[in-house]
């Protein structure tokens, strides 16, 4: 188990895109392109941030309309799992969004992803829906989930 020390949370740009898509690479088997990620980092709506070590080695990115936001995704390398990343970056999304004026963010996971799942629930996400066949690679189902108290904490 790493200490919390060993690792900081940064708000992440769009210079940044090819470090991010490297790491989602590594972690899902469908990863947007560092092009791609640059493309959406560039937009005024989006926000991101990373745990970097001496590398990035966790991540959550988003975009928010108004007072809606939506986590779109989030990785954690998994070298760097199960040493309380993937909360604080959930985490630090909720705090910037919660002071930004946002009252509800939602997300779309694998239905098959106990971890992540497991995560959402930790940090106040309650399931609202399903999307079959939302995913390829393999195919499976998408739950919707849904954050709606902007004091929530992750644990």
């Amino acid at each position: 188990m790493g200490h919390r020390d060993s690792w900081r949370i940064v708000r992440l740009r769009e210079d940044e895109a090819a470090a991010v898509a490297a790491l989602e690479q590594m972690v899902f088997p469908s990863a947007w392109s560092a092009d791609t990620y640059g493309r959406f980092l560039a937009q005024p709506s989006s926000w991101a941030a990373g745990a970097v070590v001496r590398e990035l080695v966790g991540f959550v990115v988003g975009t928010v309309l108004g007072q809606e936001a939506e986590i779109v995704n989030l990785a954690v390398h998994p070298s760097w799992r199960r040493r309380g990343i993937g909360g604080a970056l959930v985490q630090a999304a909720l705090e910037a969004w919660g002071r930004s004026g946002v009252v509800r963010v939602m997300l779309e996971v694998r239905e098959g992803n106990a971890a992540a799942l497991g995560l959402y629930a930790r940090c106040g996400f309650v399931p609202c829906g399903r999307r079959p066949r939302y995913y390829t690679d393999p195919v499976e189902d998408a739950l919707v989930l849904i954050w709606g108290e902007a004091q929530q904490r992750c644990g």
